[in-house]
Parts: structure tokens; C-alpha cells; sequence
């Protein structure tokens, strides 16, 4: 089977993929981080997975975040930046 897509669709249909599939890594990850400390048996040990762990999650929230940025159009990003902010 071959989609027929064209350069854009194929581009916003790869940015969709990409941010589900990095958020549930993201979330995956947090269930990896806390398997990993309790199964390690020093305190270095826990302190070394713990950093691994807080490293991956940040690791993919960050794409996530970033593939679904890019998935809003040049528009909405200027909405965002010019918007109003009150600090009352």
C-alpha cells in the first residue's frame, strides 16, 4: 500500500507521529525511573538511576513539546508572543 501524500501533509502527519509516540516514551519513562531506583541496590546505585530516569523524561517531554510547537501555525505563535500578559 502507498499514500500519495504531499510534502506538507507528509510533514505534519511525521510531526503528529513524532510527538505521540516521544510523549508516551515520556511517560514510559517515568515508570522506568521509578522500576529503576527500586531495583538498585546501592544508594549510588539509586542516585545514578534516578538522574538517568529524570534525564530520559526530560529528554522527551522536550520533543514532545517541541514536534507539537511546530504543529501550530506561524499565526497562533504570533498570537503567542504579542499576547498581553497582566501581572496583577
Amino acid at each position: 500500500m502507498q499514500l500519495n501524500l504531499t510534502e506538507t501533509e507528509y510533514s505534519h502527519l511525521n510531526e503528529q507521529l513524532s510527538a505521540a509516540t516521544h510523549g508516551i516514551a515520556a511517560l514510559a519513562s517515568v515508570g522506568a525511573t521509578i522500576a529503576m531506583v527500586n531495583l538498585a541496590q546501592t544508594p549510588l546505585h539509586r542516585f545514578a538511576a534516578l538522574i538517568f530516569g529524570l534525564a530520559l523524561i526530560i529528554l522527551y517531554s522536550a520533543s514532545t513539546t517541541f514536534h507539537s510547537s511546530i504543529l501550530r501555525s506561524s499565526a497562533d505563535h504570533y498570537k503567542l508572543l504579542t499576547m498581553p500578559v497582566s501581572l496583577s
